[in-house]
């Protein structure tokens, strides 16, 4: 199945769809490809000219307790720890209900989404977790990383995808895993290292012949184009350059979204409802300034296209 933006319905003669995501990052890629494999009708909004958000630009990392993966490599079951670990961590008694949720079905999610889709991760055997002097932290495999994927997969929607940050690529657009990078560096005293190295070289070279960067992606690279392939081979219409304006009502219930696409104004009905997604908030002086404290940096890797989305729209 060839997977080509131009040849999608447009979204000024799509009318109306079961489910409408606004953003393109991991969160909304993940509503839109679960609402299509349940059957659903679904429009992904994306306000940058590209794909991916925030998370294209990440390392990718999913943190899930208990994951299957983590439990095929030999680490033991967690399910208790994690739950010490969380109650030690979150002391808020009102998110008590959603982080037991999200214990219970995390690992499901996380198994749901390879069996189905092959959105596929491996698990890091030592990446601790953050507050490592917890009780129930532990020293490994609850931080998935994901699997590359060849970028040549996603056809024309390639050239969709957002770049990495350049931080996490070597010459002009060569991605390479933190363990790869690690045995790389000491490729002159390794055989083995030094084949790996010019195997990625020539990998990497080919690709330039015909692409502007290489297109063995990892990371949150990788993340993402493996999400948005599954998305549109299930059925998914993911359109960029679409500013969401406001939310339209009717009697009182969500019914659509409107704004502007190409210039012209739109409105697109939305049967079952609207996923907000676009985040854009830490990039947004304005809104960091109010809710965050006054010590919060002044940088993000945050697209600045979806500034204040979550917050800022307007409802009709």
């Amino acid at each position: 199945m060839r997977l080509d933006p131009s040849k999608q319905q447009s979204l000024a003669e799509l009318g109306e769809v079961d489910l409408i995501v606004l953003g393109t990052g991991a969160a909304g890629l993940t509503a839109a490809l679960t609402a299509s494999l349940e059957g659903l009708s679904v429009a992904v909004l994306e306000a940058a000219p590209v794909v991916g958000g925030t998370t294209a630009r990440s390392s990718g990392t999913a943190w899930i307790p208990n994951n299957r993966l983590m439990q095929a490599a030999g680490f033991a079951p967690d399910a208790e720890a994690a739950h010490a670990y969380l109650s030690s961590l979150i002391t808020n008694t009102d998110a008590r209900e959603a982080w037991q949720a999200f214990l219970v079905h995390a690992p499901k999610m996380q198994a749901d989404l390879e069996d189905r889709a092959e959105i596929l991760f491996r698990p890091y055997r030592s990446a601790p977790d953050y507050q490592s002097d917890l009780e129930g932290a532990a020293s490994g495999g609850r931080a998935l990383e994901p699997i590359e994927f060849d970028g040549r997969r996603l056809d024309s929607w390639f050239d969709m995808l957002a770049e990495p940050m350049r931080e996490l690529t070597v010459l002009g657009g060569m991605m390479i895993t933190r363990a790869e990078a690690q045995r790389l560096i000491h490729a002159e005293r390794s055989p083995a290292a030094m084949v790996e190295g010019l195997k990625l070289l020539l990998r990497h070279l080919r690709d330039r012949l015909r692409f502007r960067r290489g297109t063995r992606l990892v990371m949150g690279n990788a993340l993402v184009a493996r999400l948005l392939h599954a998305t549109l081979i299930h059925g998914g219409l993911v359109f960029t350059n679409a500013h969401v304006r406001e939310i339209e009502l009717t009697e009182g219930r969500v019914a659509g979204v409107g704004g502007v696409y190409g210039e012209r104004p739109f409105s697109l009905a939305a049967r079952a409802g609207v996923v907000l997604a676009g985040g854009g908030f830490p990039a947004d002086p304005e809104m960091t300034s109010r809710y965050l404290p006054t010590l919060a940096p002044g940088h993000s890797p945050a697209s600045p296209f979806a500034r204040g989305t979550t917050i800022g729209l307007g409802i009709k």
